[in-house]
């Protein structure tokens, strides 16, 4: 990608815009941070419709020519607050009806409201982000987040001298104050020296060089990222680079790869105070240089320039166009959460006994939210390999240990549990309803059970298996590719899989569901096999789930199955939780 040509835009000084100041000289940046008297003449022109390009570097300060000869204009959203959060908006609306041919990208740093994501793409922005949850979720593309190699000491030519304190924490109330001061207290019982500083929200936040200076004095740096948020933080890529220690309550970086648990430890407030004397005592490891150099800016514009390499790009455009009004129109149910997206429960009641509603946590992957609404014969479990977790309705059942020493890793054990409940549920239990750990219970999870049993449309044979339908995407084609762009599976993997696949005659157009709720009658012989047969393609393939479910029920025969027409994400029974 040549530089010279690329345009880049920020409201925020605080962290992009510094990076690529140093990093990229050759690079044009624009700093929005127009005067108040510009922000009435552009609110003025924009209620009167006048759009011209001959405003734009009067109201901007940028040249109509530099944006016009880029080929690609990327406008990062950062860590700004409300006031630039606008001013972006505005400059995007601009931009847009003046360059209706032009390729525009918004990257956004943060958690942000659903709205906030339909707001650009109803600009005709691309919209990326950082947090592949939220991209899963909302429809996004995804890029990681990035870190400046020129704010290393060494490549700044600042000596590393040896840690002057242990711990330090910079940053923001953002509801976490109480969360922070409580970890401080911690480290003061245990003599473990800190510089932490909570600043009020509305104080203007300090240089970020003598944020980066202080950084380097300490032995390690402490993370208390919001609730919910799954992407790379800046701390986490301030330790990575810098080669610091990171503690962190976000569980997620147990899957990062550039986890090693040396360098990285997980508050958990339950978990033996001493481990985090003892981990700060042991030697840090150098991560491999490669790792490092994927988190930098030249790799982040390469991920928004090239696309994954598929036997046929057209195809993928063809579903990029297909499937943006679908991911734009589900994005805008689930932000109006006041509109339940119903799902129609059979009339046909079945007659049941006990029925094992459970859910599935290692690794402290999801925090866990006990039913806001309890049915009357559901037993509620809870199977971890935590057992500290904080719940009071779920059964907490620790993994069993000989199936963690021969699945040995976090997410096979899952999908032991998730896929095969008839070895250790049957003795009690026929029926069961597994949930992601992420879904909340909001309704009478039992009513789910209605969908099983006979069925008009089933001839002789009973459901034992219900599911909802993916609320996006169609089939195995469409998901691979989406799997690809989130840095799911490996794009040779996924191809790979696919093949296999649709070589043994599985049709394409068989349905895909989503795997966040599962419906059975476990104790049925036919479904067991389906079961296993899903769980030995996963082993062969062990990324995503959803690539192999309708295979396997294909392969096996298994037909007496239901898909539930319905919203997995928001309905009478279940959501998913923002944890904010």
């Amino acid at each position: 990608m040549n530089t010279n040509t690329l345009f880049i835009t920020t409201c925020d000084r605080f962290s992009i815009s510094h990076s690529i100041e140093a990093d990229w000289q050759t690079c044009k940046l624009c700093l929005l941070h127009p005067k108040r008297w510009r922000l009435v003449f552009r609110r003025l022109f924009y209620y009167f419709g006048i759009c011209s390009k001959y405003l734009i570097p009067h109201l901007w300060n940028i040249s109509h020519k530099e944006i016009e000869n880029a080929p690609l204009v990327i406008c990062t959203e950062g860590v700004a607050g409300l006031a630039n959060w606008s001013a972006n908006s505005d400059f995007c609306r601009y931009i847009r009806r003046c360059f209706p041919k032009k390729r525009l990208i918004i990257w956004i740093w943060n958690i942000r409201m659903e709205a906030d994501y339909m707001h650009y793409k109803n600009l005709g922005w691309e919209v990326w982000s950082f947090d592949k949850n939220e991209c899963e979720k909302y429809g996004l593309n995804y890029n990681k987040t990035i870190m400046a190699a020129s704010c290393v000491p060494s490549r700044r030519g600042v000596a590393c001298n040896a840690p002057a304190f242990d711990v330090f924490f910079f940053g923001r109330d953002k509801d976490r104050k109480y969360k922070i001061l409580k970890i401080k207290e911690l480290l003061d019982k245990q003599n473990i020296t800190n510089q932490i500083k909570i600043v009020d929200s509305e104080v203007t936040v300090a240089a970020y060089d003598e944020i980066l200076h202080k950084t380097q004095q300490a032995k390690a740096i402490l993370d208390v990222p919001l609730e919910g948020q799954e992407g790379i933080t800046q701390r986490e890529m301030e330790a990575l680079f810098f080669g610091k220690k990171l503690l962190t309550t976000n569980s997620v970086v147990k899957i990062r790869d550039y986890y090693h648990p040396n360098n990285i430890f997980v508050i958990d407030f339950n978990e033996n105070p001493e481990k985090i004397t003892e981990f700060m005592q042991k030697p840090y490891v150098p991560v491999d240089k490669e790792i490092i150099d994927s988190y930098s800016i030249e790799a982040w514009v390469e991920r928004f320039t090239n696309l994954p390499s598929f036997e046929n790009l057209t195809d993928f455009r063809k579903f990029q166009r297909k499937s943006i009004f679908k991911a734009i129109k589900t994005a805008f149910k689930i932000c109006h959460k006041s509109k339940i997206q119903k799902i129609k429960i059979p009339k046909k009641r079945i007659k049941t006994g006990r029925i094992a509603v459970y859910m599935v946590n290692t690794s402290n992957y999801d925090k866990v939210f006990d039913p806001l609404v309890i049915s009357e014969n559901c037993d509620y479990f809870l199977f971890t390999d935590n057992p500290n977790v904080d719940v009071k309705i779920w059964q907490v059942i620790l993994i069993d240990k000989s199936v963690s020493s021969y699945y040995n890793t976090p997410l096979l054990c899952s999908r032991y549990y998730k896929m095969l409940p008839h070895r250790f549920l049957s003795e009690k239990y026929d029926y069961s309803i597994y949930l992601d750990a992420k879904n909340l219970i909001i309704g009478d999870i039992a009513q789910l059970i209605n969908f099983l049993g006979n069925d008009k449309n089933m001839e002789s044979l009973a459901v034992t298996f219900a599911v909802i339908r993916h609320n996006v995407r169609q089939n195995i084609t469409e998901e691979k590719w989406r799997c690809i762009e989130l840095g799911f599976i490996p794009a040779d993997v996924a191809e790979k899989q696919i093949a296999d696949e649709l070589s043994q005659g599985f049709p394409d157009d068989f349905g895909l569901v989503d795997c966040r709720c599962l419906v059975r009658k476990h104790s049925d012989k036919h479904l067991q096999q389906a079961m296993e047969t899903w769980f030995a393609e996963f082993e062969k393939y062990p990324y995503r789930d959803q690539l192999s479910v309708m295979f396997s029920l294909w392969k096996s025969g298994f037909r007496n199955f239901k898909i539930i027409e319905g919203n997995v994400y928001n309905n009478q029974f279940i959501k998913q939780a923002r944890y904010n």
